[in-house]
């Protein structure tokens, strides 16, 4: 993906192009939902921590080569092993995933509705995905690369400016990758 257009995406994220001036509130969110609360220019974790205006930080979801989006809040990247106990001691076991959830404004682009369908219509429709973090002036900060990711879970929900869209992907497997 070009930098120009990762730079058009963040843009059309923000409702206030980009800027860092934007404030975040919990209150303004009408679901009462303090988990992920996206405000015009930022995003609040929802723990009482710092919000952090959308253009410092993003997350960059790739499928298959083609960008799906850009997402100023992501959980849930990273692994873990089982623990299995042996005579000698504990040794690490089987892989463990954890679903990562992504969060944005909701976006005219149908791709994740579209990949989400085609799940609920039984297709085989599993791929490999990147998620890629980049910095306010598009420096790549990390990259993690995703085995058979789908989106189990696709929500739209009322936010401050608009509508919060969140996409859970399911994954075998998630790997740094060096940029």
């Amino acid at each position: 993906m070009s930098r120009l257009a990762i730079t058009v995406a963040i843009t059309a994220l923000c409702a206030c192009g980009g800027s860092s001036g934007g404030s975040s509130n919990h209150d303004d969110d009408p679901s009462g939902d303090d988990d992920c609360v996206v405000d015009v220019c930022g995003v609040c974790d929802g723990d009482g921590g710092s919000c952090v205006p959308e253009s410092a930080i993003n997350w960059v979801l790739q499928v298959e080569g083609a960008s799906l989006g850009v997402f100023p809040l992501v959980r849930g990247v990273g692994g873990a092993n089982a623990l299995v106990e042996t005579a000698g001691g504990v040794v690490p076991g089987t892989a463990l995933y954890q679903d990562i959830t992504l969060t944005r404004l909701a976006s005219y682009d149908l791709s994740l509705t579209s990949w989400r369908t085609a799940i609920e219509e039984g297709e085989p429709a599993t791929k490999d995905a990147t998620l890629t973090l980049v910095d306010d002036e598009l420096g790549v900060i990390g990259r993690w690369s995703l085995s058979n990711a789908w989106p189990s879970a696709l929500e739209v929900t009322p936010a401050a400016q608009g509508l919060r869209e969140t996409v859970v992907l399911t994954h075998t497997g998630c790997r740094r990758a060096f940029p």
